[in-house]
């Protein structure tokens, strides 16, 4: 398995690994410090892990062992899902919610952005 497979392998683990704390705070988002990397960090939501889970699965040419550790990392969320069901879905909701409302302002911000530079 190559170095990068790998290394989104082990960002996903832990970021599902983080999920159950992530579950049971009040904090919308979070982030965990990256091994060896001491100015980067990794994103810690439902839809980061959901996310990052569709992004491997599409990856072309994979191992058994890459299939079977991807398997693993997917029972484990749905095994937290079932763990923390209110919690999950209460963030999850929130996520959208946050993910809806960026989208929007993202959206008018360039619009009024286009609308200054006509007016040039």
């Amino acid at each position: 398995m190559d170095q990068a497979l790998e290394k989104d392998l082990t960002d996903l683990e832990a970021i599902i690994d983080a999920l159950p704390e992530y579950l049971t705070r009040s904090e919308l988002y979070t982030n965990l410090p990256r091994p060896n990397q001491a100015r980067l960090s990794l994103p810690v939501s439902i839809g980061v892990a959901q996310d990052r889970l569709q992004a491997l699965r599409q990856r072309a040419g994979n191992t058994s062992e890459f299939q079977a550790r991807l398997a693993g990392l997917e029972g484990k969320l749905q095994a937290i899902s079932r763990l923390y069901p209110d919690e999950y879905q209460r963030k999850l909701a929130s996520e959208q919610r946050s993910r809806t409302n960026t989208a929007r302002w993202r959206a008018e911000d360039e619009e009024e952005e286009r609308d200054r530079w006509e007016k040039k």
